[in-house]
């Protein structure tokens, strides 16, 4: 398996395609015929001539990961000696976690199933709509809808939470303490001040009581939030975040528990070589084989190994894509299972190629596999 890279436009296919020494296939003479063969002669494409594509299937997994920064407190060591706390940072790290995996699959031009029509009589290349990366869209059919474009890989925001000390209130009393031991004996009593101010608050034994509850809510709630960043420079801090990270693979041939990518506590997403972290696992297997033969136009060499001609097989290529199977485990313990149709493991079929000279029916194609997805009858 391998990870491809993006999409090519169709002027890269041209080129890419033009330096063949294909033969022609033999060509039907018939008023109207459009001739389709495989684009290894595409050099000789005119403005009666469209190069398109098949696509292939890429998997876009989207991994759903949350991030953690734990910052230790600067008066982490008297935690114990002045407060009760359950849950105490005693060093700074940040912590990833897998909580779980979605995957769509998105359609890239396969630059093996590329192929030219040649245009005869009245018909013309307005009867063919191309999706942005070269591949099938429509015949005889005006599309609204546009094919999704594949974006950029989203990484991680190197932006971290505020996980600092800085902006925790000093009291005069913190301020002039002249050593760690004294600022905690004077923060712990500071907490307690305030502690017992909102109980009394409360309760309605201050001289001032809010005249109305919504100061009330207001008292309280800045009392909660001193009382929260005091206590964090015992305690520490603790935020999350929640990120999207996608990662784009091409299956090109079944596999059985391969390392998709791996997975790290301490680096989220890493390469499927760095054993810092666990491996997911994927296992991507057809359902059932096609027993159907492909219909591509097949090259014939000579014992030279240079190409001397296509077997004839005119015709506009479209796939039967293949439903397989697709598995993922981490851990040990299975992260996703799901059903997809998968383009590059089904078969190259064929419909008339003078279709086109009839406006009468249109086809549209699934951007993601090829595959024909609705036949217009227009009449």
């Amino acid at each position: 398996m391998k990870l491809l890279p993006y999409l090519f436009v169709l002027s890269s296919l041209v080129l890419f395609f033009g330096c063949g020494t294909q033969k022609p296939l033999v060509e039907n003479t018939e008023k109207g015929f459009t001739n389709v063969i495989s684009a290894y002669d595409a050099h000789n494409a005119t403005t009666e001539s469209v190069v398109y594509a098949l696509p292939m299937t890429m998997l876009r997994f989207t991994l759903n990961v949350e991030k953690v920064y734990k910052r230790r407190g600067p008066l982490y060591r008297y935690s114990n000696l002045y407060l009760d706390a359950e849950e105490l940072v005693t060093e700074n790290e940040t912590l990833w976690r897998l909580k779980s995996v979605n995957v769509k699959t998105v359609g890239l031009a396969d630059n093996t199933k590329v192929f030219k029509v040649d245009f005869k009589g009245n018909t013309g290349s307005g009867n063919i709509e191309l999706a942005e990366n070269g591949c099938i869209k429509s015949i005889n059919v005006n599309m609204e809808e546009e094919f999704e474009i594949v974006k950029e890989v989203k990484l991680c925001d190197d932006a971290e939470p505020d996980t600092s000390f800085a902006k925790v209130p000093m009291t005069e009393e913190l301020l002039r303490a002249n050593s760690t031991a004294k600022m905690a004996e004077e923060a712990a009593a500071y907490i307690y001040r305030l502690r017992e101010n909102r109980t009394a608050l409360v309760s309605g034994e201050l001289d001032y009581f809010p005249q109305d509850g919504k100061s009330l809510e207001l008292s309280l709630n800045e009392m909660r939030f001193l009382e929260n960043e005091f206590v964090s420079l015992f305690t520490g801090k603790v935020d999350k975040e929640q990120i999207e990270i996608n990662f784009d693979y091409v299956p090109d041939a079944a596999v059985t528990k391969e390392t998709l990518f791996r997975f790290s506590r301490f680096k989220g997403l890493v390469p499927s070589d760095d054993f810092s972290g666990s491996p997911v696992l994927i296992t991507l297997t057809p359902d059932q084989l096609l027993n159907l033969p492909d219909n591509e136009a097949e090259p014939i060499y000579d014992e030279k190994g240079e190409l001397l001609e296509m077997v004839k097989k005119n015709g506009f290529f479209y796939r039967v894509p293949m439903q397989s199977t697709l598995m993922l485990e981490y851990n040990g313990q299975p992260l996703m299972k799901e059903k997809l149709q998968i383009a590059q493991f089904g078969k190259t079929l064929s419909l008339p190629a003078d279709l086109l000279d009839n406006n009468d029916k249109g086809i549209i194609f699934y951007p993601e596999t090829g595959a024909i997805k609705k036949i217009i009858n227009k009449n």
